[in-house]
């Protein structure tokens, strides 16, 4: 059986930035991922798109992601992609299956990294062909440049479909309206938590300016929508929506995307029987989690937006503290030089 100091499974943002600082600590590490390059979710393929055209339209928040990658392939982690996890047990062992191939492999620590998924939102004819989330749009813009050859509605709210909308006018997509289903005076809640904003003003003003795409290209927003469905056959033909005013239209329609923010991916941490407590923050379920990372299960670490949702940045920071927290639990690293590494985190 073969043995890490610890095992990281998944290969974005927080997986990636831990590897790298658990080896540069001198711990041996496995890193494991589903998919068969770097990147995760937010960068996913990036090493192969951030050099085409492609790239240049997704962003800079997508080609920042091609130096992570860079520096990870080299930082000496042995990394097995295409790598499907099924098992965990106490010990611990890590079980997971690669080109048919199953095995354990003995970690000291365990890393999960598995980053956040799309709020389920199910309404009315959502299971209709022509009806997807803006996140499966997003990665088959970002895999194989999937431009939709129709005008395009939008539906729901938060920062990717204002971010997929604005890659989509860059790559020459139409988009036929956005409906908006940000609820009234929100602002009005945001303002027990506007310090953690004010702190995080470039992620505000990134918002802005993928606002003020969307703005120039002309698209149409519908503010204060309450209820969307999707009408159709045997394929989408038709949406009806109602606003705030108790209005309700129906427009003709092809494609209509979906979303209603993120959640932590948490399937494996309730498997394992971690703690997990209520975010009335982002209202969802979150894993309860140390300073540095660590479950209410020794060894058991969690790192990314899978410990809540903060976007690839914070992924980033994440996955270096569990670095230094693992450091020090494996004894390479006093409880003082750790927390000295961490301080310039704690000011980000």
């Amino acid at each position: 059986m073969r043995s890490f100091n610890a095992v990281v499974v998944g290969a974005g943002p927080a997986g990636m930035s831990a590897a790298i600082g658990l080896r540069a600590q001198g711990l041996s590490v496995l890193v494991v991922d589903e998919q068969p390059t770097p990147g995760g979710q937010i960068w996913r393929a990036v090493e192969a798109v951030a050099p085409t055209t492609t790239g240049a339209l997704l962003g800079k928040e997508y080609l920042a992601g091609a130096d992570l990658a860079s520096r990870f392939r080299s930082c000496g982690a042995s990394y097995e992609p295409e790598t499907r996890v099924w098992q965990v047990e106490p010990e611990w062992k890590v079980y997971m299956t690669r080109s048919g191939q199953a095995e354990s492999v003995a970690a000291g620590h365990v890393i999960l990294t598995m980053g956040a998924q799309e709020r389920p939102a199910p309404f009315p004819g959502w299971t209709l062909p022509g009806v997807m989330t803006v996140g499966s749009a997003q990665i088959l813009l970002k895999t194989s440049r999937q431009i939709p050859s129709e005008p395009v509605w939008v539906v729901g709210s938060g920062p990717l479909p204002l971010l997929y909308m604005a890659q989509l006018v860059r790559a020459g997509g139409k988009i036929a309206g956005w409906l908006d289903t940000s609820p009234a005076g929100g602002w009005r809640r945001a303002l027990p938590w506007i310090g953690a904003a004010m702190a995080s003003s470039k992620d505000l003003l990134k918002g802005l300016a993928w606002m003020r795409e969307i703005q120039a290209a002309g698209v149409k927003r519908v503010r204060g929508v309450t209820a969307v469905r999707a009408l159709g056959q045997d394929r989408l033909q038709e949406i009806e929506y109602i606003q705030a005013n108790g209005k309700t239209m129906r427009v003709p329609a092809s494609l209509l995307l979906s979303h209603e923010g993120v959640v932590p991916s948490i399937h494996m941490t309730q498997a394992l029987g971690c703690a997990h407590e209520w975010s009335s923050q982002q209202a969802c379920l979150a894993p309860v989690l140390d300073e540095w990372g660590q479950t209410d299960k020794p060894g058991i670490y969690v790192a990314g937006d899978g410990a809540g949702i903060g976007g690839a940045y914070a992924a980033c920071v994440r996955g270096e503290l569990v670095a230094l927290g693992v450091a020090q639990r494996a004894g390479r690293l006093s409880g003082e030089a750790a927390s000295v590494q961490a301080a310039p985190f704690a000011k980000n």
